[in-house]
């Protein structure tokens, strides 16, 4: 093989070396990245530049976002196996009386679970045998289902001021029945109640919860009569006097003239 063939093919052999190598350092065109990856990324970054603008609205870059919340709020229904445990203070009859109305109860819900009454019957039914729990595991049911009805409110108010001692949760509950049904008197005097008795009594809440109420029912001889005793209980005898009268005012516009006459006599020993 002379010189000149091998420079020929020692040059050919450096071209295609050349070629090879301009081919690996030069970037190839990359695919896209996937929907996800970009979304994945984006949301990474706006949750770290999430700030607060001067109305307190969480804000990126200038621009408000908005925030859902995607957390499921799921409401269990009770138990229907719970036991049926009645009292030893239970005469024989009462006892086996009770155990059949809970079971024809027990019987209407699982034939409609969606009727609010069925619920409440068998709230109401637990409570009566002092089965508590059971009472308020329905009642905080029927506040999550039907949560513009005062009387899930004001009976789990009641299973947490008398049964089940949790007097914040029974204030929190018989204000929630009050803000549904702001005529709702039975919420008023329990609350009243509350704070006479076992709760801020050291404030003027007792007799507050009362004024609000008359504010919502001006006719109502109940909150009257109830201030009256309020303040026979704190040595008031003006004011009780005064809510005795307004009462008696009551009683006689409605003709109501047993109620009539026990006051007359009520105020004219206070004279």
């Amino acid at each position: 093989m002379n010189k000149g063939k091998i420079t020929l093919i020692a040059l050919g052999v450096i071209v295609v070396v050349l070629i090879v190598v301009f081919f690996m350092l030069v970037p190839t065109k990359t695919e896209a990245p996937t929907n996800d990856a970009v979304n994945t990324a984006t949301t990474t970054e706006q949750i770290r530049e999430i700030v607060l603008n001067e109305d307190g609205v969480p804000s990126i870059e200038g621009g408000v976002v908005e925030i859902i919340d995607e957390t499921e709020v799921s409401s269990a229904q009770p138990s229907l196996d719970r036991p049926i445990t009645i009292p030893d203070t239970f005469p024989q009859e009462a006892a086996q009386l009770m155990a059949t109305k809970i079971a024809d109860a027990i019987a209407a819900v699982e034939q409609d679970p969606t009727l609010y009454g069925n619920w409440l019957t068998l709230g109401n039914l637990r409570g009566q045998i002092q089965d508590h729990e059971g009472a308020e595991e329905v009642y905080v049911y029927l506040t999550e289902t039907s949560p513009d009805n005062a009387v899930g409110y004001t009976n789990l108010g009641n299973t947490y001021h008398y049964h089940l001692p949790d007097y914040p949760k029974a204030e929190a509950n018989y204000l929630a029945a009050i803000e549904r049904s702001p005529g709702n008197e039975n919420a008023y005097s329990e609350l009243h109640t509350l704070y006479k008795n076992v709760y801020k009594t050291d404030t003027t809440a007792a007799v507050d919860i009362l004024l609000r109420g008359l504010e919502q029912k001006p006719q109502s001889i109940n909150f009257r009569l109830q201030l009256a005793k309020y303040y026979e209980d704190t040595g008031d005898v003006e004011n009780q006097l005064r809510y005795l009268e307004e009462a008696l005012d009551e009683a006689n516009r409605t003709n109501n003239t047993t109620l009539a006459e026990s006051l007359t006599a009520e105020i004219e020993a206070l004279k």
